[in-house]
């Protein structure tokens, strides 16, 4: 923590890798830092940004403080590598003084941070770019769009997660379902919120165009209407033609999302060429794409209202000036279609813990998740019982436990595989 102009700056560094070379190092600044002093060094800078990265990796099972005591030995004075590690604290703080004198007020953020920020859906569906959802068929992606559909043009969040529109409605552009089909599923949704209120979620019927032909009209739609807030296309494949590893229509279709200008959440199915990183074989899908979302879903199960539940994981994949979010768990309820006598037909969205999804999903969630699930309220276990009980490798088990000890906490000693120390979920 560094005092600068009057105001309370705080540095939070992740040093994953560092250089330890000084000819390197002279190499990046141009000067022998050996050879200038005083009131000169500040004006050098700080390189370590500058860097290549080796060694000292954060993966690494050296803990944190190892890791502190490397940097502090690498800028000792005393040491052959350096600098006396509060001589890079000052030199950090006169840059930001410098920042601060010369960029105006660094407490309020600049437009390019606001608009990063910004999220439909946080933290699922960022306000800016494309959004490609994607899974295996039956994964309820199309049922989640819905949800998020209706949910930004009533201007509600979703499930919990804050959502943030101007009442301009979402356009569903459809190649799945026709219109009464749409209608069903909106329908279903709305009546799950327990409102009245009517939806301004559009249907845009492709009627099975690819969308660089589309784009034109839709386009000329949206400006008609007065603008919508967003765009959710239902599926990427029909989209492109079928298409989808190549890049001369890949690369078309996400031009015409740019040219239309609107925040797009895209749902794709994934085929034999995908993995779980990104759909399809193209890493086009990856990278033009401002967020990849991967759904899982466990087996449909029945309540004790006769009602049937589906449970769904979304795992963040990759994300480009946005954060990629941990894990999220969602339960989507279904009630029976709609009959003489009985209430209409309802399906509803609740955010559940990872960790609380249907056992058959558990294989699906982190390490970390995993473990947390599978201990809370046991009693403590050694690492190879607990490897044994959940398949994990014993060695991943040690590291998973030991990198989160607000987590997991032990008793006993020892640090090996099968050591006779038992670890259990915090109760901090």
């Amino acid at each position: 923590m560094v005092e600068v102009s009057a105001a309370t700056v705080v540095f939070s560094f992740h040093v994953s890798r560092l250089f330890l070379s000084r000819r390197r190092l002279e190499g990046h600044v141009s000067v022998d830092w050996r050879s200038i002093g005083g009131g000169d060094r500040r004006d050098v800078g700080l390189p370590m940004g500058m860097l290549p990265p080796t060694n000292v990796d954060w993966r690494s099972n050296s803990s944190l403080d190892t890791q502190r005591k490397r940097l502090q030995d690498y800028y000792d004075a005393e040491k052959k590598y350096g600098f006396p590690w509060m001589q890079i604290i000052q030199w950090a703080a006169q840059r930001v003084d410098q920042f601060a004198t010369t960029a105006g007020d660094f407490e309020v953020a600049s437009h390019y941070e606001q608009v990063e920020a910004n999220y439909l859906i946080q933290p699922i569906w960022p306000a800016n770019g494309v959004t490609v959802w994607f899974g295996q068929g039956e994964v309820c992606k199309g049922q989640m769009a819905i949800a998020a559909g209706v949910s930004l043009s009533m201007c509600q969040n979703l499930a919990g997660l804050k959502s943030k529109s101007e009442g301009k409605g979402i356009i569903y552009v459809d190649y799945e379902d026709d219109f009464d089909e749409f209608s069903v599923r909106v329908s279903r949704y709305i009546n799950g919120l327990g409102v009245g209120i009517p939806s301004r979620l559009r249907r845009f019927d492709a009627r099975g165009r690819i969308f660089t032909d589309i784009a034109d009209q839709l386009r000329a739609k949206i400006k008609a209407d007065g603008g919508a807030d967003g765009l959710i296309i239902d599926s990427a494949l029909p989209a492109v033609a079928g298409e989808a590893n190549e890049p001369e229509p890949v690369g078309a279709f996400f031009n015409a999302l740019d040219w239309i200008k609107l925040p797009a959440l895209v749902i794709a199915h994934e085929t034999k060429m995908a993995n779980d990183e990104f759909p399809f074989g193209s890493q086009l899908w990856r990278t033009r794409a401002r967020m990849n979302v991967n759904f899982q879903a466990g087996e449909e199960a029945q309540t004790a209202d006769g009602d049937f539940m589906r449970d769904i994981l979304l795992r963040c994949t990759k994300a480009n000036n946005v954060r990629r979010f941990h894990p999220l768990a969602f339960r989507l309820t279904f009630t029976d279609d709609e009959s003489p006598g009985q209430a209409p037909a309802r399906t509803w969205v609740r955010q559940l813990a990872p960790g609380d999804v249907s056992l058959d999903l558990h294989r699906k969630l982190p390490n970390r998740d995993r473990l947390r699930a599978f201990l809370a309220g046991m009693e403590p276990l050694t690492v190879s019982d607990i490897s044994e009980a959940t398949g994990i490798d014993g060695k991943v088990v040690a590291e998973t436990l030991r990198r989160y000890p607000q987590i997991f906490e032990s008793a006993g000693g020892g640090r090996g595989k099968g050591n006779a120390a038992v670890w259990s979920v915090s109760r901090g």
